[in-house]
């Protein structure tokens, strides 16, 4: 089942593994896991190509990454896309699959729903992520939106917020 697999990259890439955590891992400051396999299901029923879908990486069959675009417009009335669940299998991380992933699901916001914003939201502890991000485009708005306590995501260990990112198209 691939929403089986798609849940344990997930869950690795942000929680890390026994013994094993990729460069993206969370879980020094964050226990639980990232998502659990009902939420992902309902998750991947409830897309809508015209509001929102995860796209998944494949290597030999096998599940190696995941993002979710998720249309909407904006306070400013401008249409966006927010990228989220993104995750790359920590033993794949450092080949370009992330860059891939991404670089799909922009062009696909930008073709299918006429974006002209992407949005993330980042952990503002995780300054070498961003700096990933930065290289993509993507710059701090200066916007923090708290971590949420009952979105079943696990559980701060030290205080957390969201740096919200934007990169425009």
């Amino acid at each position: 089942d691939r929403a089986d697999e798609m849940a344990k990259v997930v869950n690795w890439a942000y929680r890390g593994q026994e013994g094993v955590e990729g460069w993206t891992g969370e879980k020094d400051f964050i226990s639980g896991i990232r998502i659990d396999i009902k939420d992902l299901k309902e998750m991947i029923e409830k897309q809508d190509e015209k509001e929102k879908i995860i796209f998944v990486a494949l290597m030999n069959e096998s599940v190696v990454g995941t993002v979710k675009a998720e249309r909407f417009v904006d306070p400013e009335g401008i249409m966006c896309a927010e990228f989220g669940l993104f995750s790359v299998d920590p033993s794949h991380q450092s080949h370009g699959i992330g860059r891939k992933l991404l670089d799909h699901a922009e062009a696909y916001a930008q073709a299918a729903w006429g974006v002209t914003r992407g949005v993330i939201w980042l952990l503002d502890n995780r300054d070498d992520l961003f700096q990933w991000y930065s290289r993509r485009g993507y710059r701090k708005t200066g916007s923090k939106e708290s971590f949420p306590a009952d979105a079943n995501c696990g559980a701060p260990k030290i205080p957390l917020q969201f740096d919200v990112l934007h990169r425009q198209f």
